[in-house]
């Protein structure tokens, strides 16, 4: 019997070995024509998340490494309107990636992915909020007062790991920005390239409508568009635009993460005193709510 046990257990040490050498290749492929460059951020527990960086070549971008573990993994891209999550492991793993709703990209070659991908599809009839892929869950899909709510209810092993520790973050700066808080000064690039302080835009007379959106981004362009037009024919609101492309740093600009803007476009109504209104806003919600307060 100990030869036995022996042998197995040189069977598993083997095998994980030579998992731990296989590493990973995750391959992204872009429904459309894409360039630059794509970024892979792994978070691997305590300390700073590993970076990689590859180009995009033919609409492909590919990131290879090693991980002793499956990991919360980001893919970031100019052209996506948010990132995307998904879980790294030591295997090949394909994305086809979805630019205008990233969290609906299909990732194949990755239990863990597999295994997450049905907690999620399940979600909406049977919310499993004891699932340790609840927080991921919940990262892709909720939104402001629906994730509030939901956070509240996670329980067991979904309160652990560094997914609940993302998730309770996002939850706090949705907190300390909700409805009836003041808009906090934040510094952004404008167009032209010029940093920009809030405080010095906001118009003390009317409504101050936030439209957070990119140049590449045609549901960002259109509500712009909507926005202006509406403006001029009723004067219901003062409109300021921060495109995430205008900044170098993109997603990863401060004031992306302290107003905890996760998609795009989004809009966030601010008072005349600064004090938020209301957050994640459609163009017709926005119009329907003024005329009803005018």
């Amino acid at each position: 019997m100990p030869t036995k046990r022996l042998s197995l257990l040189i069977f598993f040490l083997a095998s994980y070995l030579s998992l731990l050498a296989q590493g990973f290749c995750v391959e992204g492929i872009f429904s459309s024509p894409r360039k630059g460059t794509a970024q892979l951020t792994l978070y691997e527990g305590a300390g700073s998340p590993r970076v990689l960086r590859s180009r995009v070549r033919d609409s492909k971008c590919v990131f290879e490494g090693t991980v002793t573990r499956p990991v919360v993994a980001e893919l970031r891209h100019s052209s996506m309107a948010q990132p995307l999550l998904f879980y790294v492991e030591n295997s090949a793993i394909r994305i086809v990636v979805n630019d205008q709703q990233p969290a609906r990209s299909h990732v194949s070659g990755s239990r863990s992915n597999s295994e997450y991908r049905l907690v999620a599809e399940r979600w909406n009839e049977q919310p499993d909020y004891a699932s340790p892929y609840a927080p991921m869950v919940l990262l892709h899909r909720d939104v402001g007062p629906a994730l509030l709510a939901d956070f509240e209810r996670l329980k067991g092993e979904a309160c652990q790991g560094l997914q609940y520790q993302q998730l309770r973050q996002r939850v706090d700066r949705i907190r300390a920005t909700q409805e009836g808080s003041k808009l906090p000064c934040f510094v952004f690039v404008d167009s032209s390239h010029h940093k920009v302080a809030t405080d010095t835009l906001l118009c003390d007379t009317t409504y101050n409508v936030f439209l957070f959106g990119a140049s590449y981004c045609g549901q960002c362009l259109q509500a712009q568009r909507q926005l202006q037009q509406l403006s001029v024919n009723d004067s219901l609101w003062h409109t300021v635009v921060c495109r995430i492309d205008d900044d170098p740093r993109g997603w990863d600009a401060d004031w992306v993460d302290r107003l905890a803007i996760d998609h795009i476009p989004y809009i966030i109504l601010v008072a005349a005193d600064g004090t938020i209104v209301e957050r994640d806003l459609r163009v017709w919600e926005l119009e329907k709510k003024l005329k009803s307060k005018n």
